[in-house]
Order: structure tokens, then C-alpha cells, then sequence
């Protein structure tokens, strides 16, 4: 079972789980995280400052704080809410 989780990131660098979602299927949580990840790439960012709030997208292990993958956008409520939509 995998999670995919939908996290904030204020300039204190506090992450606010936003929303989070379970997977029985293996299998379908990496295509969806996949996709998602492919489709807003060009918000990605590399790094960020501290002051900076950011949203993450992070693939994780059920009830574990083991993560697979974790994918940094730049904020924006319409992604923010465009994602939220889509988990």
C-alpha cells in the first residue's frame, strides 16, 4: 500500500499535509504520482529559500515516514487546488 500525500511548506519551513491519499494498488499510485509529477514539471523547483512557500507531492510507504519520491512545486493556490482535485 502506498500513500500519496499533498503537503504545504511554509517560510518556516512547517509542512501542512493538505491532502493525502491511499493506495491498495501498488501499481497505480506510481502511474498516478508519475503523472502528476510529468504534467506540472515546469513548476518544479530544484531549491528553494526558506522564506519561500512551496507545495510538495510526495509518494510514501502507508503509515510510514519512508518516502519513495517527493516532487517540489512552486506555489500557487490554482495548482495547489488543481492537485487537490485530481488526488
Amino acid at each position: 500500500m502506498l500513500d500519496i500525500n499533498l503537503k504545504t511548506i511554509n517560510a518556516s519551513e512547517e509542512e501542512v499535509i493538505v491532502k493525502n491519499h491511499s493506495f491498495q494498488d501498488v501499481g497505480q499510485a506510481h502511474e498516478l504520482y508519475d503523472k502528476l509529477t510529468e504534467e506540472y514539471a515546469e513548476q518544479s523547483v530544484p531549491f528553494f529559500d526558506n522564506d519561500e512557500k512551496i507545495i510538495k507531492l510526495e509518494l510514501s510507504k502507508d503509515g510510514k515516514d519512508e518516502m519513495e519520491s517527493e516532487c517540489y512545486l512552486e506555489y500557487s493556490e490554482e495548482l495547489l487546488q488543481s492537485l487537490y482535485n485530481r488526488l
